[in-house]
């Protein structure tokens, strides 16, 4: 469900008129409203959430690797085990890198009071 969110919100990033859509309201599927980004925000945030798409990309690639990888390893004779592990950690130590990075980025830009509401929303901001 996230990564269907996500990919929303990127696809009405691609289609949007720029500044004129910023400056009227409209901002990505992914509601952030009840921040009260201003425009100088809104521009940020949008950059930083291009940036953002071209990491998920990356990792999905990835991830798509290492799971073609686990099955031709779950193919074997012999349980690979630690092999399996190892791969999963990998997956999950860079969708958690990319997720920080991504927080480290919004957080520098909001307020404390920002802030305070983002947090109630944050899981939606998770990789899967």
């Amino acid at each position: 469900m996230r990564y269907l969110l996500i990919l929303l919100m990127f696809f009405t990033l691609a289609v949007a008129d720029g500044d004129k859509k910023l400056e009227q309201g409209h901002f990505y599927s992914k509601d952030l409203t009840y921040l009260k980004l201003n425009i100088e925000q809104k521009k940020q945030i949008k950059k930083i959430l291009k940036e953002y798409r071209k990491d998920i990309k990356k990792f999905r690639s990835y991830k798509d690797r290492l799971t073609q990888k686990k099955e031709k390893l779950f193919l074997n004779d012999k349980f690979p085990k630690q092999k399996l592990k190892s791969i999963n950690i990998d997956i999950n130590n860079l969708s958690s890198d990319i997720e920080i990075k991504l927080l480290e980025k919004i957080h520098k830009i909001l307020s404390k009071e920002q802030r305070r509401r983002f947090v109630s929303y944050m899981d939606e901001w998770e990789i899967e």
